[in-house]
């Protein structure tokens, strides 16, 4: 009941002697009635009665009641200003604001109302505390005013709630198995959360003044903020430091959203909309700034922000996404870019100013200052404004999904980029306008002089990272169902060869079909990461640098009429006075750009993939893939509230009681920056929102049969073609995953893969049954829904597994074989082939081996020398680099294949960013099988299963002893009513229950956490997986 509060507060004597301490918690109205506003006329009352209770009214909120446990005493004043002792002039009221104050310094009861009335109360506790003890004090707010012992039930209300709490993190956290990252992020959310303000401010009726003022401030009527007079402010916001900055900021509230997002959603959603109404942004589209100037400007991250926190809403609903929210959004969003285009592009050539950008004193003067005869054009400013660009074109995509209309502005926005990208990287020798400068390989602002001259301001700092922001990957499967937006992409980019030159990566497929737009193309972006990975320059043990530590000893010089300005490398605090001198953007490490930076890396490699690979750090030798340095970087500002091995926490450096103090040692403070160096923090201590953490927990799981090839039957480029469509099906089905896709979409398309290929026995690759033909079978299940689709004995379906998923989906259905599936298939446009490209020599001499020997094969069979001994499931290692982990598991550990048989079954399972699970089965049989016969992979239970309660699980193996020990059922089972974990429950059946009934083979399985098992009793199994954490 929000409307029933309990509060508690400890005080603690650390000392080694009795303390005597006065403990005042304080209760007031804001003073609303002195204005002299009719609606504010009638004065709310707070009245003491007996048992050292206060009876609150107040005509709106109506009547609460504040009960105080053992309280000595209640003190009353009025919440109105001591005029006398700061204007000199007379006070309106006997009881002014400070007299509580002035009765507990001096003990003149003659400050405070006897009376126990008032619009201000302070519950007096004076407590004499033992050395090393501590007193509690506990009061009720509540609008139940009849309690007859308010602290009956207060122990256990309280408790209750702290364990609610404690669930509540649990569930978020679930993916994080660290206790102090944790710690970490749990503090880090309250801090947020008591971050909120309620934050009032009418412009108009502030300039003008109230009625009943007993005084003027002289030029308020030419007071800051002037062209605002239609703002209207009066909600809760979330500040940015309420304790040091107890206002609103637009692009920290931006960030702020995506860590509320975690917590609390529809807040989250609040946040980003309410700055956007008309009593906040200006008629002509500017978002406020902060309240010190709302005409300065800031980096347009609203339309980022909006995508995060739609795509976090998304998934904590189960993959269903707020499109009203976007919309809403998007329409005012709209409103805002045309400001900016006709506003901060000044000579309208797509190269964007806008002054000091949030960024105080990057550069060698104010940005924001008009500096007679020179105009700057800023790189950081048309990098924000492309990301701008494609964060609209990527909300109009998800808009138009529903509401195709929306298929035109993604068209706008998708040109404007062009145009804008056009702008920035166009070549200096040919006399335009580009921010690249070829001779230093990195962006620059520039300046055009009276002369006509045009100067690279040369100062590496994070001005020339952010047009890395500018990126977004679009998959084919989206622009399928976009086809308006399509056609005008491609006559775009057939009749404008010099636009589709500058995203050449568009038409290059990346993972998973995937479609690049980017500022950066290969080239320049591995120019730019060579800096921002060199440790001489922008990387930092904890982080990314605001600017490159080769200005330590090279500082940027300027010379503006005569007086040298310079630019030189400070990683502590700042030592000059521009924007204030406040904050400093020459060295520290910044959370809200390296967030950008992360994020902007991981998008490049879910196009990218693998292929693209750095050197990281610049210079080390040692090189990785993108998302390895992305994970890097993330790891380095997770350090900086981590304690070391000595207990050393580097953000606390400057305060050795929160590194050594028992009491102290594990609170964090979230710092507004952080040293460039040593990662000391810096600035406000409270800034939470600059220090967040975004856990994925997406993983992708298959196999490609269990047990082994003989070495006879294995030859090095046959071994070669098996580890490299392992990773193919492994990297195809994660790519999914990483985009956004569903688990469904996922488990389908990695099983596609290995149903192409003609080494597995599933699809292409089926053996023959004793007849010589090809009989298929497979399975898919959906863990959010539990529908599943399954196929037997299918001859000339091409792809199973998608048949299989077009029963789930397009049928009522579970299973259809044979002709009846066949011409399902048909139907449903599935890919119908001979029975021609099943044919392989290999299977077809299995067969024949097999009829001679009149037994049924099971893929490469040849007989064990002895009964294989049990093997359990071997988590693979981060490096080789991501995808390249599906692997052999060993029979014995000196030689990879060594005998016995292989099961050529394939299977996948997947958990996706929404929380829900898939798996897919798929295989051909036996050799020699005869009556049509049907394994284990189509039956829901025993091959298949998926819960999004548990886990979902593919089995590979002796399909019969899996139909008998319903194994995939099974598993699930002793999940959900052992309440064991799913590698207890793999090994329990896989490793107990089928050996005891005979039954070779393995299963791999992913539960609702992400955590993995691939268990199997044969000589081994091909299997392998990715997640989020970079395994």
């Amino acid at each position: 009941d929000e409307n029933d509060i309990l509060i508690k507060l400890t005080a603690h004597n650390r000392s080694k002697k009795k303390a005597p301490l006065t403990i005042l918690p304080t209760l007031w109205f804001r003073n609303t009635w002195s204005w002299g506003y009719d609606e504010f006329s009638q004065k709310p009352i707070l009245t003491g009665i007996a048992n050292r209770q206060v009876e609150v009214y107040h005509k709106i909120l109506g009547k609460y009641k504040l009960y105080c446990e053992g309280a000595d005493e209640l003190l009353f004043c009025e919440n109105e200003t001591n005029c006398e002792r700061i204007f000199g002039t007379a006070n309106q009221t006997l009881f002014v604001k400070d007299g509580i104050n002035d009765f507990i310094v001096t003990g003149n009861r003659k400050t405070i109302n006897q009376n126990h009335i008032g619009t201000k109360v302070s519950v007096l506790y004076k407590k004499d505390i033992p050395a090393g003890e501590s007193v509690t004090i506990k009061l009720r707010f509540s609008n139940n005013t009849q309690f007859q012992n308010a602290f009956a039930n207060y122990d256990e209300v309280f408790n209750q709630r702290l364990a609610e709490a404690d669930e509540f993190y649990a569930d978020i956290q679930k993916n994080i198995e660290d206790q102090k990252l944790k710690e970490i992020q749990r503090q880090a959310f309250a801090g947020m959360l008591w971050n909120k303000q309620f934050y009032y401010y009418n412009i108009n009726q502030w300039l003008n003044g109230d009625p009943e003022m007993p005084f003027d401030f002289k030029g308020r009527a030419n007071a800051r903020n002037q062209p605002w007079k239609h703002a209207y402010m009066a909600n809760i916001l979330s500040m940015p430091d309420k304790w040091e900055y107890p206002w609103f900021a637009a692009w920290d509230l931006a960030f702020h959203t995506l860590t509320l997002a975690r917590v609390d959603a529809a807040f989250a959603k609040r946040q980003l909309a309410v700055v956007l109404r008309e009593y906040y942004m200006h008629p002509n589209g500017q978002i406020p700034a902060y309240e010190w100037n709302f005409s300065d400007v800031n980096p347009p991250v609203h339309a980022w922000a909006t995508w995060k926190v739609y795509e976090i809403d998304k998934e904590n609903n189960g993959g269903v996404g707020d499109i009203d929210f976007l919309e809403r959004i998007f329409h005012k969003m709209l409103i805002n870019f045309t400001w900016w285009v006709n506003q901060k592009d000044e000579d309208g050539n797509n190269i964007f100013g806008g002054g000091f950008l949030g960024l105080d004193n990057i550069g060698v003067f104010d940005r924001n200052a008009q500096i007679q005869g020179v105009r700057l054009q800023q790189a950081d400013a048309t990098g924000w404004m492309a990301m701008y660009t494609l964060n609209m074109l990527r909300i109009a995509c998800e808009i138009s999904l529903e509401k195709s209309v929306y298929q035109d502005m993604a068209s706008k926005f998708f040109e404007h980029f062009l145009h804008i990208a056009a702008a920035v990287n166009s070549p200096r020798k040919k006399g335009t306008l580009g921010l690249w400068d070829e001779a230093d390989q990195f962006y620059y602002d520039k300046i055009h002089t009276p002369k006509g001259d045009t100067i690279f301001m040369k100062i590496r700092s994070i001005v020339g990272l952010i047009p890395l922001f500018a990126v977004e990957v679009i998959n084919e499967a989206m622009l399928e169902k976009l086809p308006d937006f399509r056609r005008r992409v491609e006559w775009v980019l057939n009749n404008r060869p010099d636009l589709a030159s500058l995203i050449s990566r568009w038409n290059e497929a990346g993972e998973g079909e995937s479609h690049l737009l980017a500022l950066l193309r290969g080239h320049r972006m591995k120019m730019v990461l060579k800096r921002v990975f060199d440790e001489t320059e922008f990387l930092s043990e904890y982080g990314i640098r605001s600017l490159s530590k080769f200005h330590e000893e090279h500082p940027y010089k300027f010379n503006l009429h005569g007086e040298e300005l310079s630019v030189k490398y400070t990683p502590a605090e700042s030592d000059l006075s521009i924007m204030g001198g406040n904050s400093n953007w020459r060295g520290p490490i910044w959370f809200p750009i390296n967030f950008l930076i992360i994020d902007s890396l991981l998008k490049f490699f879910s196009y990218y993939g693998e292929d693209y690979e750095v050197e990281y750090p610049t210079n080390s030798g040692n090189i990785v893939s993108i998302k390895e340095a992305a994970l890097s970087i993330a790891e380095r500002l997770i350090n900086i509230f981590k304690a070391d091995d000595t207990g050393h926490r580097a953000a606390m450096a400057g305060h050795n009681k929160f590194n050594t103090d028992e009491h102290f040692k594990d609170y964090y403070l979230f710092y507004e920056y952080f040293h460039g160096d040593n990662g000391l923090g810096l600035g406000a201590a409270h800034q939470t929102a600059f220090s967040q953490d975004y856990k994925d927990k997406i993983t992708l799981v298959i196999h490609g049969g269990a047990g082994t090839i003989t070495r006879q039957n294995m030859t090095p480029e046959k071994e070669k073609a098996y580890r490299e469509t392992l990773d193919k099906a492994l990297e195809t089905g994660y790519a999914v995953l990483a985009k956004g896709g569903t688990s469904l979409d996922a488990v389908e398309a990695s099983i596609h893969v290995m149903e192409d290929s003609p080494l597995f026995n599933a699809g292409k690759g089926a053996v023959f049954t004793h007849d010589g033909k090809n009989e298929m079978d497979a399975a898919i299940m959906d863990g959010k829904t539990l529908k599943a689709g399954a196929i037997a004995g299918v001859t000339t379906i091409k792809n199973p597994i998608s048949t299989a998923r077009k029963v789930m989906d397009k049928s009522e259905h579970v299973m259809l074989i044979g002709k009846g599936a066949e011409q399902f298939a048909k139907l449903q446009g599935e890919t119908i082939v001979p029975s021609s490209y099943f044919f392989t020599q290999t299977r077809w001499d299995g067969l024949q081996k097999a009829i001679k020997e009149e037994k049924v094969e099971l893929d490469h069979a040849t007989p064990p020398a002895a009964p294989p001994t049990p093997k359990g499931a071997k988590k693979l290692k981060k490096n080789p680099p991501l995808g390249r982990s599906a692997d052999a598991a060993r029979g014995r550990s000196e030689n990879i294949f060594t005998e016995g048989k292989k099961y050529g079954t394939v299977g996948c399972v997947a958990l996706d960013q929404y929380g829900n699970l898939a798996a897919g089965t798929s295989t051909g049989g036996m050799t020699n099988k005869r009556w049509n016969r049907v394994g284990d992979a189509p039956i829901i239970g025993a091959g298949t299963y998926a819960d999004n309660e548990t886990c979902a699980i593919s089995a590979t193996g002796h399909g019969e002893y899996f139909i008998r020990a319903v194994v995939g059922h099974d598993i699930s089972s002793l999940m959900a009513y052992k309440g064991i974990s799913l590698q207890e429950a793999a090994d329990e059946v896989v490793m107990k229950k089928l050996v005891k009934m005979g039954g070779e083979g393995g299963a791999i399985g992913v539960d609702k956490n992400g955590n993995v098992a691939m268990p199997f009793n044969s000589e081994g199994m091909y299997r392998g997986f990715m997640n989020a954490k970079g395994e």
